[in-house]
């Protein structure tokens, strides 16, 4: 069973980042514990700036203890970087689980899931930007890559929105890398 383990303790290091003063994790729908230790390097780059418009910023409202989690799972700052791409689906899938522990919507959860999809692979070698660049798209190269993450998700949330409050993970997982 889902629960969070812990409640986090954070401590204000500049503008937008955090560090964190006390273990914090979840245990996910399959028992794993994912366990953000004490020290971790928060920064919110969970939900791309980019989307902080469409969905919030990352700090606020019923996902900020799955966004602290995730944060550190995916590699953020100071902390280690996911060994394989099943690593970061499997943090992306525990995200999604823990927002709709923490009081979101599975539709919300959706939403959100289908945001860090895309800002992390854009943050990463298999960057939107790139995958644009290699698609023969006219001027692609002149668009900025944060209009490109917004684009990308407008497009995912348009299309999958009327599904959102009743499909699996798996199958919410499966169509958004299809679109992205």
């Amino acid at each position: 069973m889902e629960q969070f383990i812990g409640t986090p303790l954070t401590l204000w290091e500049g503008e937008r980042n955090m560090k964190l003063m006390e273990d914090f994790g979840f245990i996910d729908s399959s028992g794993k514990t994912w366990l953000a230790p004490k020290g971790s390097f928060l920064n919110g780059a969970t939900i791309p700036k980019p989307l902080w418009s469409s969905v919030g910023c990352p700090y606020v409202g019923p996902y900020r203890f799955a966004s602290i989690i995730h944060d550190y799972f995916v590699g953020e700052g100071t902390n280690p970087d996911p060994i394989s791409y099943n690593e970061r689906r499997a943090a992306d899938k525990m995200f999604y689980e823990a927002c709709i522990y923490g009081g979101c919507s599975k539709r919300f959860a959706g939403i959100l899931y289908i945001g860090v999809t895309i800002g992390s692979w854009a943050s990463k070698s298999k960057s939107i930007l790139r995958a644009y660049q290699q698609k023969s798209v006219e001027n692609i190269e002149t668009i900025p890559e944060d209009i490109l993450i917004q684009l990308k998700f407008d497009q995912a949330v348009l299309e999958l929105d009327p599904q959102l409050d009743h499909i699996s993970f798996e199958e919410l997982e499966l169509q958004v890398h299809q679109i992205i």
